[in-house]
């Protein structure tokens, strides 16, 4: 399961990474970096909620991929 999960983000990453480069790859690499980083950081609040807090470690994760999820919305928003 690990490994599918991480080509599903080398397949996100290679999306956004490209929507940076190339204006007809923006909005889809907008969209995707929005729903990774913010599925990711709301997962990691749910989970902290539930189970506890984690190590500062996670925290920090949590903290870098809801940033980078916001940074990813902005785009969007203000179409």
């Amino acid at each position: 399961m690990t490994r599918a999960t991480g080509g599903g983000l080398i397949g996100a990453g290679a999306l956004i990474l490209t929507g940076a480069f190339s204006a007809r790859f923006t909005t889809a690499a907008a969209i995707a970096g929005t729903v990774v980083y913010l599925g990711f950081g709301l997962g990691r609040l749910v989970s902290t909620a539930v189970d506890g807090s984690p190590g500062s470690s996670l925290i920090l994760a949590a903290v870098v991929e809801l940033g980078l999820g916001a940074a990813c919305a902005v785009p969007l928003l203000r179409r």
